[in-house]
Formats: structure tokens, C-alpha cells, sequence
């Protein structure tokens, strides 16, 4: 009732009697507890209304989601950041106030395309090196690249 700087704010829900969940975590002692990735040692302990399916799906979607919005997150600032490194351009365009303006807006419309080619490249990568098989097929392309550029070269 008289909270005071420093206090941690809980919240509770409670399920509706007869209400069916999904819980995600693991059984230690007749309790539940937060399951431990062995990979990277993350924590996941959650509780979702519905079925297995329903619980499945859902995270599914929060991912991509996620996923989606970390990408678009990205892209602003590798835009942002493109527009930022010709600054001390439109600070010398500054000393006529029309250029300067004008400076922003062009390096912005040239950014953007620049920004949304180089997030393109980087998510493919991410894709790439984040998934096995793939990373075999694309190193397998690379090195028969290179063999059949060495083969043309040398034939040349």
C-alpha cells in the first residue's frame, strides 16, 4: 500500500478452475522448475492456455514475431547509422542552410536502398551460418567456385 523506491511490483494471475494449460518447464521433486537449455544455460518456465498444439503454436508465433521485429529493428538503425557516417558532410552542406536540408534528405533516399540491401545480405548469412546444412551447402558452393574460377584462370 506504500510503496517505496526500490520495491520489486509482483503480479499474479490465477486459472479458471477446469481451465486446460500447457506447462513448459521440468519436473524436479514433484515440483516444477524452470528448465535449464544445456547449450547456453537460458531458463524456460512458462505457462500457456490451450492445448499442446495451441501452446506450440503460440510460441511459434511469438518468435517469428520476434524474429520479424528484431529484423526491422536492424534495418533502422543500419539505415540510421548509414545516414549518421555522412554527417561532417551535411555539416559542411550547413554553412547554406537550402544544402544542408537538401544534403540530409538525398544521403536518406540514397541510404535507404543501401541499408535494405546490406540487412538482406546480413539476415541470409544469419540464416546460413545458424543452420548446418545449410552452411555445408554453401561452403560446398564456394569452394567449387573458387575451383572452377582457379580451372578458367589457369586455362587462360
Amino acid at each position: 500500500e506504500n510503496p517505496e523506491i526500490g520495491d520489486v511490483r509482483v503480479g499474479f494471475r490465477a486459472l479458471q478452475p477446469g481451465q486446460q494449460v500447457t506447462l513448459f518447464g521440468q519436473l524436479k521433486d514433484g515440483e516444477v522448475a524452470a528448465y535449464a537449455v544445456p547449450k547456453d544455460g537460458a531458463k524456460f518456465l512458462r505457462a500457456i492456455p490451450g492445448g499442446r498444439e495451441d501452446a506450440i503454436r503460440t510460441l511459434a508465433t511469438e518468435h517469428s514475431t520476434t524474429g520479424w521485429i528484431l529484423r526491422v529493428v536492424g534495418f533502422l538503425m543500419m539505415w540510421f547509422g548509414l545516414m549518421m557516417f555522412f554527417g561532417p558532410i551535411n555539416a559542411l552542406l550547413d554553412v547554406i542552410p537550402f544544402l544542408g536540408s537538401a544534403g540530409r534528405v538525398l544521403i536518406g533516399i540514397a541510404m535507404f536502398p543501401v541499408a535494405l540491401v546490406l540487412t538482406f545480405v546480413t539476415v541470409i548469412l544469419s540464416i546460413i551460418f545458424h543452420n548446418p546444412i545449410l552452411l555445408t551447402l554453401f561452403l560446398v558452393a564456394l569452394g567449387a567456385g573458387g575451383y572452377f574460377l582457379y580451372q578458367k584462370k589457369k586455362r587462360g
